[in-house]
């Protein structure tokens, strides 16, 4: 059994019955045990780091060579969605993981757009003392004392995430434009401090506003004066990034202008009063806030607006006259970078915030109206601008980046309409990336100034794997059979069944075979994906004919809105036979890599993928080569072969609430809970299942599978009190019943059989049904992996 802090020994058996409090535990710990990955001893490393706020992450790169080692989400790890603040686990986990020291890491690179962090850090020894900051802020793993360090505005660290890429994706060595559009990023207040300021010593702050192909700062002001918009603001107001334009050479970035929000409310207020920012993507996230409650769900809007009925089409008057109005009126409008009108007084007339019912009709088609709305004013405004730039530069190339461009309907109308040979999404756009593009700020860095593309990207399979999606940890078969052995009570291992007396079928074969069946299939093969989507080594497959399945995918596996769609992932050579498109097919194979773009479907093809097909008739499609993942297109090709449908639906390996699975105990944890219904599991190439509930339970021996917490949550209103079990690695499970507390109690014993239990509760079973009860609640405990059953 594994270890955390926080919690008593493995071995110990016990359980604790208390209030509910916060726990203290260490989620690092609970994946698979370290055993090193040596790299070369003699490697220095460079760190790219984005912490204090959401998404924090690390991105681990090599100074001898460029490479980039990993990069590590600290999400995937602690098993909550966005997560952020320090990095000093992570970081000490992943060092562990590769065998790095401390003392290997030449520079770290970083970037917080809420704040400086080195001002921020120089004060946590006091401010952790007086508790407001955790202690474990001043773990070494998180500060790196005595080592150089350097900060870098947050639009400057997402366009470097895109820029060796881009010339490598491009195989081009002319210049290139990027833009990248977001919420908001750093402040004003940090580039005129940093720039007034002396920059010596161990930390430096590089802003693009500082001459970013330079270690020396430029004239920022007269780079305000030509570059900044609009030109009505005033150097002092408090102002954010909101949305900038880059040009690319060899020798690195130039600004080429930079549009700026003002703060228009006090960001001590709730979520930095994120809602009120003069920018695209913080307008956007504002309409996600108001239908769903939440900034970061801009990607259901983006699937809730092709579902606007127009006024004219709709019956119902309860919604008709706002409907009408939101047809009418925009929230967005303007030139950019230039002018950004958004309407405000509509902005904040909007009813019914945070009201989402998707069984109530009238509302649901408000807020489809309302995401529509939105939707369009973004693709209106955001395509012009790119026009412009094309017609302006007579650059061919353009890359995007930014949370914005995590909205595939938008880039789909770039793809098509910009008039741009090549545009390029990185498989991280948002702040996932803010990481890989510290790292490679800080490769530029180290070289003093100087960063020659045309070497960094020469084409060899040095280069391929630097710009491979797939930078998380390597899992050795070690790792995989440690967690096979503390799941075994609930899975059950299947070989592929034989094609011939000598060899057993392929894999690939095995898979393609049952989701032709309409079984769904969930993978952990290889190294994780970097960025929000899964591309295949941490997916679930399913049969994209099968007109129920997303249905079946949103209610019993995903556990999301019915609306929401599901992507293909289509061969490459067979891309014509599935979309339509007006562009070069290279174009398309090119920029739709990482599921980042949605394309019309042909029609005649639209009955038979039903399953990822929008309704408006479009698909958010991966475009696989065989040389990106073999084995993937190998399971599309046998499925081509049974279904005659080049492509598989592809969608990511977590349910609801989680992120994606990083760890084979994530794999495990996910595939095993009881209310998902995915049939089959890959790891890597062991195939499982899961078991029955054992048949012969009866004599079977209850034994706690691990330490756990039972919290009692006391609801006043309905005067009842409700119980939950935490385990040793935070994760809360709810109880239905108080026999549930009784049976986890008796287990912690580790003397009862089912039938013993069964007689220690008699006088709660006063009946054949409250028997059958019992007996219904321990299969119910033994499926969420709170209890195990042993041969006596």
């Amino acid at each position: 059994m594994r270890n955390a802090v926080g919690f008593l020994p493995c071995g110990a058996n016990f359980i604790e019955v208390k209030q509910r409090k916060t726990l203290c535990c260490n989620p690092y710990k609970r994946q698979v045990c370290f055993r090193l990955q040596l790299y070369n001893l003699y490697c220095k490393y460079i760190v790219g780091i984005n912490k204090y706020s959401h998404d924090a992450s690390v991105c681990l790169l090599s100074c001898d060579t460029g490479e980039i080692v990993g990069n590590f989400a600290k999400e995937r790890f602690t098993r909550r969605k966005h997560d952020g603040n320090d990095v000093g686990e992570l970081v000490e986990h992943i060092f562990a993981r590769l065998g790095i020291a401390i003392e290997d890491v030449d520079l770290v690179v970083q970037n917080n757009h809420h704040y400086s962090i080195g001002a921020f850090e120089e004060k946590l020894p006091w401010t952790s003392q007086m508790n407001y900051y955790p202690r474990q802020y001043l773990s070494p793993y998180n500060l790196f004392l005595g080592i150089p360090k350097v900060e870098i505005s947050h639009h400057l660290a997402h366009a470097w995430s895109v820029y060796a890429q881009l010339e490598a994706a491009v195989a081009s060595n002319g210049d290139s434009l990027i833009l990248v559009m977001d919420g908001m990023g750093d402040s004003s207040r940090e580039l005129i401090s940093h720039s007034v300021n002396s920059n010596a010593g161990m930390n430096r702050y590089i802003h693009d506003l500082l001459d970013c192909t330079s270690i020396d700062p430029g004239d920022w002001k007269q780079q305000w004066s030509d570059k900044c918009y609009p030109k009505d603001i005033e150097l002092f107001e408090n102002l954010r990034e909101a949305e900038s334009c880059y040009r690319c050479s060899k020798s690195g970035i130039d600004l080429v202008w930079k549009r700026w929000s003002r703060e228009r409310s006090p960001t001590e207020w709730y979520n930095y009063s994120f809602e009120d920012m003069e920018s695209i993507g913080a307008v956007y996230s504002r309409i996600a806030s108001h239908i769903f409650g939440d900034w970061n769900s801009c990607g259901k809007v983006m699937g809730l607006a092709a579902y606007h009925i127009p006024t004219k089409r709709h019956t119902s008057s309860r919604m008709k006259e706002w409907i009408r109005r939101l047809e009418n009126e925009n929230i967005l409008s303007g030139h950019l970078p230039e002018r950004l009108d958004i309407h405000w007084d509509l902005l904040k007339q909007l009813p019914y915030p945070n009201q989402w019912n998707e069984r109530d009709e009238d509302l649901f088609h408000f807020y489809a109206a309302l995401a529509h709305r939105i939707q369009k004013d973004t693709e209106t405004v955001v395509v012009s601008l790119i026009r412009r730039l094309s017609k302006q530069h007579s650059i061919p190339i353009l890359g995007l980046c930014g949370g914005l461009f995590l909205n595939s309907s938008l880039n789909g109308k770039i793809l098509s309409e910009s008039c741009f040979d090549h545009v390029w999404i990185p498989p991280y756009p948002g702040d996932e990336g803010i990481a890989i593009g510290c790292a490679l700020y800080g490769y530029h860095y180290m070289k003093h100034g100087r960063f020659d593309v045309s070497s960094y990207t020469r084409t060899s399979q040095t280069a391929a794997r630097r710009f491979s999606p797939f930078l998380g940890l390597d899992y050795s078969k070690s790792d995989i059979e440690e967690a096979v052995q503390e799941y075994l009570p609930w899975i059950e291992e299947v070989k592929p069944s034989k094609i011939a007396k000598d060899r057993l079928k392929p894999i690939t074969a095995f898979i393609a075979e049952e989701l032709y069946k309409n079984h769904i299939v969930a993978v952990f093969r290889g190294r994780a994906e970097s960025g929000p989507r899964a591309l295949g080594n941490r997916s679930i497959l399913a049969n994209p004919c099968d007109p129920n399945m997303k249905d079946r995918l949103n209610r019993r596996v995903k556990f999301r809105e019915s609306f929401r769609p599901f992507a293909p992932t289509v061969l490459e050579e067979n891309v014509t036979d599935i979309l339509e498109f007006s562009i070069p097919v290279e174009t398309i194979s090119e920029s739709c890599r990482y599921m980042s773009v949605t394309v019309s479907v042909k029609e005649e093809m639209i009955s038979k993928i039903p399953a990822v097909v929008h309704v408006d008739k479009t698909a958010r499609v991966q475009v696989l080569r065989r040389t990106e993942i073999c084995w993937f297109y190998d399971v599309i090709s046998e499925f081509y072969q049974l279904s005659k449908i080049p492509a598989v639906l592809n969608t990511s390996f977590n349910i609801r609430g989680e992120p994606i699975v990083e760890s084979p105990y994530d794999a495990f944890d996910s595939f095993l809970d009881p209310s998902t219904e995915i049939d089959w599991l890959i790891l890597e190439d062991r195939i499982f299942r899961k078991k029955t509930f054992p048949k012969a339970y009866h004599l079977m021996k209850v034994v706690l599978r691990r330490p756990i917490q039972i919290h009692t949550v006391e609801n006043p209103l309905m005067d009842e009190v409700n119980f939950e079990v935490v385990d040793l690695n935070g994760k809360i499970y709810q109880l239905v019943s108080d026999i549930d507390t009784s049976i986890l109690q008796l287990a912690s014993t580790n003397k009862y059989t089912c039938d013993e239990i069964i007689q220690e509760l008699r006088e709660e079973v006063e009946d054949t049904v409250k028997v059958k009860f019992v007996l219904e609640r321990i299969e119910f405990l033994w499926k969420l992996r709170l209890i195990s059953l042993l041969e006596t």
